[in-house]
């Protein structure tokens, strides 16, 4: 009871931390000059761009997430015609706020307005220092990692890591151990597969479906993320993070696996996707074990624990973000693939009186209605929730999945 005493206390001061070095901010970029152009919105500690704090990248103009330091700084933003994310001479662009600096305020989201004009008629000139430059890789407060190389059993991925970013969500960030990590170097003839886990999850759980892949074919990519997090934030995280990917690279075809609430996560960038009618890079999303319906326990941590893990608000089966996970069908090109598992080691009368489950996730909510109606198939396998990820049909079914999608021959 102490050590858990003592783990609440350090989720309520890691939480604490993050309300009053973070802010919140929402914006929406708007523009009738470039309507169909992709946009890259910079974030500045400086008003010429020659301190680069932050940046996102919208497939078209829209709306736009972003947690900050609280400090001040500029928006700015521009339509990237060639998608180069470099921003040159004659390219529309606009500021927020007409180019003056935000100035955070504490405990509260902030709403961002940016207007893109044509070539920037009737705004304050361009930051000089940004001009023929890109935000990518100059972002100094970004701890985000995109595409960098890396072993799913390095220290930093395992699974005293993934506490870590249960109990501690914003040490975790701080920590740099989030985003998109390849396990080799990119390669455009090969189909990337990005693997999420789940909660208090770690990359190395998905070793057996990796060794199985064919890397002839196929390279693997992972997301490492803190599952202490919204998982709102989580899902508009991923799709900024590919956003940016695309960009870069330009693949044509990526196939989506993810274990437990890593499906929640996922679903939610594919509902961010169709909002912004983008992704059409992506083939098919395999959800494992995930509860689409919730999770009561989480309810219980909410009502009763004397911290809350902020995941824990979504994962209630009543809460805002499962009641809108299923808003937005998924985009034209993926085809969902719902695998669920049903084995508890229990006896006569606990099965009596326990809910079916994979011993973790209760059926009903790994076979959430919205979640089966939209699937192409429902595979079930008989196994517990994070045995699942070894089992070798399972590993097969998957296998099956993405092959059945890729003509190599």
């Amino acid at each position: 009871m102490l050590a858990s005493c003592d783990m609440f206390d350090r989720l309520r001061q890691d939480l604490e931390t993050l309300e009053k070095e973070r802010t919140q901010y929402f914006g929406m970029v708007e523009s009738r000059a470039s309507s169909g152009d992709s946009v890259v919105v910079v974030y500045m500690g400086t008003e010429d761009g020659s301190e680069i704090l932050d940046f996102r990248v919208l497939p078209t103009p829209g709306e736009f997430e972003i947690w900050l330091y609280q400090r001040n700084g500029w928006f700015f933003a521009f339509a990237d015609t060639n998608r180069d994310l470099i921003f040159q001479p004659g390219e529309n662009y606009g500021w927020s706020n007409f180019g003056h600096p935000i100035y955070p305020q504490k405990f509260a989201r902030q709403n961002i307005v940016i207007e893109i004009t044509n070539a920037g008629s009737g705004q304050p000139p361009p930051p000089s220092k940004l001009i023929g430059h890109s935000p990518d890789g100059a972002a100094q407060l970004q701890s985000v990692r995109i595409g960098e190389l890396a072993e799913i059993d390095e220290v930093r991925f395992s699974a005293a890591a993934a506490n870590r970013g249960l109990w501690k969500p914003y040490a975790a960030v701080q920590d740099e151990v989030a985003g998109i990590f390849f396990t080799e170097p990119y390669d455009e003839h090969r189909v990337p597969i990005l693997l999420v886990h789940g909660i208090a999850g770690h990359p190395a759980q998905f070793k057996p479906l990796i060794d199985a892949i064919d890397r002839n074919h196929y390279q693997v990519w992972f997301l490492n993320y803190p599952s202490g997090l919204r998982l709102g934030t989580l899902g508009s995280a991923l799709f900024h993070v590919m956003e940016i990917l695309h960009t870069r690279h330009r693949f044509e075809k990526v196939h989506l696996i993810a274990h437990s609430m890593g499906g929640l996560v996922s679903r939610h960038y594919l509902k961010e996707c169709a909002k912004k009618q983008a992704c059409d890079y992506l083939q098919t999303f395999t959800s494992i074990a995930s509860p689409f319906g919730g999770v009561k326990l989480a309810s219980m941590g909410v009502e009763y624990a004397p911290a809350i893990i902020p995941s824990w608000l979504d994962l209630q089966p009543t809460s805002e973000f499962l009641s809108s996970l299923f808003t937005k069908p998924l985009p034209a090109s993926v085809e969902h693939y719902l695998l669920f598992a049903y084995h508890m080691d229990l006896s006569i009368d606990d099965v009596l009186s326990i809910e079916s489950s994979d011993g973790v996730i209760a059926l009903s909510s790994q076979l959430r209605r919205e979640a089966q109606d939209e699937a192409a198939r429902v595979i079930g396998f008989d196994q517990t929730h994070t045995g699942v990820l070894s089992d070798p049909q399972m590993l097969d079914t998957v296998l099956e999945i993405i092959e059945s999608k890729d003509s190599f021959r």
